[in-house]
């Protein structure tokens, strides 16, 4: 018979009588979830992108928490790119081990697994603003560390990134092979023999120049995807939510470029949040200040999407609305996530009753993977959810600082 704390997490099967198989520590550990008759569920080994869907509050991080976890214990690289827009930075709590009392009874329960933290480094552009934070709080270094993107670097990026048509595109590529840096690359592009419409992307140079992206202090991405922990790209030391939004687009394509250029011995789970910004298929999604970026971004993740998979790369997309995504990333999707919504056109694709979607708890999640679909009680993360209201650098350090004093009786290294 289920436990009760099964019942409770499971309500409307309340009464099934099954018999909980293969309950063991290493499969509780790689199964993202249990079905209504007892089994875990695995999400595939291959190389496969998923999707995480759902309205704000429904776990959708939190499932993607419990999945970094099972990539990691699987030994991929798991590298994480955080909202945006809103500067979060809730992965960096993966340091510490979860403290919910509910989840951990799941955990130990239902999983035969016990709370402990995940080793996760937040890496950051170089910014005044993070050197400010380490200096007042000198415990974050070993958590929160600076990421070394070179000039060269960058300028190879820019023809990825930059908003433009593709014969500005030749020519800008054209011209960068007589710059050596941004600053030669805009006078270059302000010269008299050049078409007047490259003086815009003149402007676009100079605006990327003062992101305070360059720096010879800190981390390569090739040292950030090589280390055996999970890696989160955080923008929270980046002031204007427009800036964290062009900074995100250029450290996706780095990633990827970088990685493709890496010996693939692994797989790389790539996470992004919020991915609706990055291929919007609806115009409520494109920002006027920020709609050319994101067109230009949409067009970079189809190809991503198509072709990553022969790069060991794995996406997970996270996003609100089955209708926000562009369709060809989404075709791309073979794993799929719903959590609750209020998509009809969701319900359908599953099989059961709008009302059911609409009620889905924090806890459950239908999970589709283009051969079965079944309902999932998600596994809790092995690791701390970060609470409501507790997403900033400083958060963090607040929670580490009580941990430390009270709890600590975990390994953080």
């Amino acid at each position: 018979m289920l436990s009760a704390t099964f019942r409770r997490y499971y309500g409307e099967h309340r009464g099934v009588k099954v018999k909980i198989k293969d309950k063991t520590r290493e499969l509780g550990e790689l199964a993202v979830g249990i079905n209504k008759k007892g089994k875990f569920v695995t999400v595939s080994s291959k190389v496969k992108h998923r999707a995480i869907v759902g309205v704000t509050g429904a776990g959708k991080t939190t499932l993607a928490q419990t999945l970094k976890e099972v990539d990691y214990a699987r030994g991929r690289k798991v590298v994480e790119i955080e909202p945006s827009l809103e500067a979060k930075c809730e992965g960096i709590f993966m340091n510490l081990p979860n403290d919910d009392p509910e989840m951990i009874k799941v955990l130990k329960n239902e999983f035969d697994l016990e709370p402990k933290p995940i080793r996760t480094i937040a890496y950051t552009p170089n910014t005044p603003q993070y050197q400010k934070f380490v200096e007042k709080y000198p415990e974050a270094e070993k958590f929160f560390k600076p990421i070394k993107l070179t000039e060269d670097e960058l300028l190879n990026l820019i023809p990825k990134i930059l908003p433009s048509g593709p014969v500005e595109r030749l020519l800008l590529t054209a011209y960068l092979q007589d710059a050596g840096s941004l600053e030669e690359l805009k006078d270059v592009l302000e010269g008299e023999d050049v078409p007047g419409y490259m003086k815009a992307t003149a402007q676009k140079i100079l605006y990327i120049a003062n992101l305070n992206l360059i720096s010879d202090e800190g981390y390569s991405l090739r040292e950030v995807l090589s280390g055996d922990y999970i890696s989160i790209i955080t923008f929270a030391f980046v002031d204007d939510p427009l800036d964290r939004f062009v900074c995100s687009l250029i450290y996706l394509s780095a990633i990827y470029e970088t990685w493709k250029d890496m010996p693939h011995d692994r797989i790389l789970s790539f996470f992004v949040a919020d991915a609706n910004l990055f291929a919007p298929s609806r115009s409520k999604d494109l920002l006027d200040s920020l709609s050319r970026y994101q067109t230009r971004a949409r067009a970079q993740l189809q190809i991503y999407a198509r072709i990553s998979r022969a790069q060991h790369l794995a996406w997970t997309l996270d996003f609100q609305s089955w209708q926000d995504i562009d369709e060809v990333v989404k075709e791309q999707m073979t794993e799929r996530f719903f959590k609750r919504s209020w998509s009809e056109e969701i319900a359908k694709m599953l099989g059961i009753e709008p009302h059911e979607l609409r009620r889905l708890g924090k806890s459950y999640a239908y999970f589709h993977n283009m051969l079965t679909c079944q309902k999932i009680m998600v596994r809790p993360p092995m690791s701390r959810k970060a609470r409501e209201g507790q997403f900033t650098p400083v958060d963090f350090v607040k929670e580490f600082r009580r941990f430390e004093k009270y709890e600590d009786t975990f390994d953080i290294v």
